[in-house]
């Protein structure tokens, strides 16, 4: 089994808050590779984000994370955050032409990250939305899409139109166990099993459960079971969240919450959660062949397996 993070980020400047005494290294690659080092995760997907905090001008997280992916080609790969809810571009006219100038200056991302806002102004029901993604089809990158709960029917829709477009919802589809409309939303969230271009990132089980501080986070457990009954499990990918998840969970905690609420799983389900679904999707959209980078190769000084099923104390 290959540990593989779906869903991770990394900046330059912390962007939640200014107020932290370490700005410069909280969000760094270096955070980044050390947890993956001291875990024994093989492979990571950086999600670019380019926010800033409070009302500040959002940040170029793109040409950072290129960087970083630039020094370590057999561990991080990356999606270019481009037009998400944060830009003053967000769901303007102009967006085929802005996405194929950015995969242009990024000839090395997997894809795009696309951060829909909380309000339905329905865009994804445009042609200019379906022209944005199906920008990704002949180059066979991947859409990583953070999607609220209200969108998800309008983005298996689009799902639908582009079958060479590989979406990847994040965080469970941002259900939430206190939710009014759980049932619902998880009714859309299921529907878009039946499209084999849809995956999900199992991640961000602080964000699903009612106290975000809880570990295991028990409350999710109905929710994960649903998607894990419905989906192919070959297109489920598991996420970290790392470091945006601090304060909520370690990246222990993170590896070990899917075998702690899923126990049932098999071994081979685990292992394609746990890394090998994320590993096979990454060699398909890989721009460019792989090459030996054994500086960067995480340490084997004990088993994966174990590392990530027991939570720190």
């Amino acid at each position: 089994m290959t540990v593989a993070d779906s869903h991770c980020h990394a900046w330059e400047v912390w962007p939640y808050s200014v107020d932290v005494p370490d700005p410069s290294t909280r969000g760094s690659i270096d955070q980044l590779m050390s947890e993956l080092d001291a875990h024994h995760v093989e492979r990571a997907l950086v999600v670019c984000a380019s926010i800033g905090p409070g009302d500040e001008t959002p940040r170029d997280n793109n040409e950072y994370v290129a960087r970083a992916a630039a020094e370590h080609p057999n561990r991080i790969s990356y999606v270019v955050d481009i037009d998400s809810e944060w830009s003053p571009h967000h769901h303007q006219a102009g967006a085929v032409d802005r996405v194929e100038a950015m995969l242009a200056a990024h000839p090395h991302a997997v894809g795009i990250s696309h951060y829909l806002g909380a309000d339905d102004d329905g865009w994804l029901r445009t042609d200019e939305a379906v022209g944005f993604f199906s920008s990704l089809s002949t180059r066979s990158l991947v859409a990583s899409v953070s999607c609220p709960p209200s969108r998800l029917r309008d983005l298996t829709e689009l799902a639908v139109a582009l079958p060479d477009v590989t979406f990847l919802i994040h965080h469970m589809g941002w259900l939430r166990a206190e939710s009014s409309t759980l049932q619902t939303d998880l009714e859309a969230l299921l529907a878009a099993s039946s499209f084999s271009n849809v995956y999900v990132k199992i991640s961000g089980f602080h964000y699903a459960s009612r106290e975000n501080w809880n570990f295991p986070y028990l409350d999710t457990g109905p929710i994960l079971r649903a998607i894990v009954s419905t989906f192919d499990p070959t297109r489920l990918l598991w996420g970290s969240d790392f470091p945006a998840s601090q304060g909520k969970v370690t990246y222990r905690q993170a590896l070990a919450a899917p075998a702690t609420l899923l126990p049932g799983l098999t071994d081979l389900q685990l292992d394609g959660l746990m890394g090998d679904n994320l590993v096979a999707l990454l060699d398909r959209a890989a721009p460019i062949p792989r090459t030996a980078d054994l500086s960067t190769a995480p340490p084997q000084n004990g088993t994966t397996r174990n590392a990530g099923n027991h939570a720190d104390g």
